[in-house]
C-alpha cells in the first residue's frame, strides 16, 4: 500500500509503502477477529475485493521505494 499525506507521489522520487498480507496467515481466530475489527493499532483490515483476498496492511513495516518501481 502506498502511504502518502497528499498526492505527492507524482512529485517525489521515493514513496513510502507498507506491505499487505493475507489475513489467513494470522494464527488464531481471535487475532484475526481483532484485525478485522481494527482493534490492532498498527494493522489495517482490507476486506476481499476483486482479486484481493481478505488481507491487512502492516504499518510496522514501512519502507521507501523509488516510484519507478510502480
Amino acid at each position: 500500500m502506498i502511504i502518502s499525506q497528499s498526492c505527492d507521489i507524482e512529485h517525489r522520487e521515493f514513496v513510502a509503502v507498507a506491505p499487505i498480507f493475507p489475513l489467513e496467515q494470522v494464527e488464531g481466530k481471535s487475532r484475526r477477529d481483532a484485525i478485522k475489527e481494527n482493534r490492532v493499532n498498527y494493522r489495517f483490515y482490507l476486506p476481499s475485493v476483486a482479486d484481493l483476498v481478505e488481507s491487512y496492511v502492516d504499518f510496522t513495516i514501512i519502507n521507501s521505494v523509488t516510484k519507478l518501481f510502480f
